[in-house]
């Protein structure tokens, strides 16, 4: 047991270590070239702005104990109020 938790301990800090490095080299990259950092900086904008309009906007599909779904199959209950089926706008005693 002691085993497992030194060698996860040894994967975190080698994994903390890597992602450390990387983050430096990418601030001095973007130090370096002022292009990327502005592609950068508009790249996290717009993600942002789709992130909030997708939060603000979105609605959830709920529907009520009476949905019936139109698509295909039997009757039900509620397929003399569905239009997609031609032969439930004829009339009954006709």
């Amino acid at each position: 047991m002691v085993e497992i938790v030194e060698d996860f301990s040894k994967f975190n800090l080698t994994s903390f270590l890597n992602l450390f490095c990387f983050s430096i080299r990418l601030g001095n990259f973007l130090r370096v070239y002022p292009s990327a950092r502005a592609a950068f900086l508009v790249y996290i904008l717009v993600l942002h702005l789709w992130v909030a309009f997708v939060l603000l906007y979105y609605e959830p599909e709920v529907h009520g104990p009476d949905f019936h779904h139109g698509g295909g199959g039997g009757g039900g209950e509620n397929s003399a109020n569905n239009p997609s089926n031609p032969l439930d706008l004829v009339p009954k005693g006709a």
